[in-house]
């Protein structure tokens, strides 16, 4: 498996379990648990937050990419065989 399927697979099993933890999924009567009570504004609290956050951190990240392949035009080391094998 490559990186790339490897981290897709985190943020889909990510994104499948905060879905199942906000909308409470969770059955009451699973053998060998004590039901949970999640409060419907707690789910609410932790989702927009995981979308805030989550924005936030792309938004940094995609900046920090950007000011960096900017200062690597600057030195002359943009184009490297990495960039032109990304098949996207």
């Amino acid at each position: 498996m490559t990186k790339r399927k490897i981290i897709l697979f985190f943020i889909v099993l990510a994104i499948m379990l905060l879905v199942k933890y906000a909308s409470g999924q969770d059955s009451p009567e699973s053998v060998g648990w004590e039901p949970v009570q999640v409060h419907r504004e707690d789910a609410f609290v932790y989702g927009a937050a995981a979308v805030v956050w989550g924005t936030f951190f792309g938004v940094v990240s995609g900046v920090a990419r950007v000011i960096g392949r900017q200062s690597a035009a600057r030195n002359g080391s943009y184009f490297t065989g990495d960039l032109v094998s990304l098949g996207l």
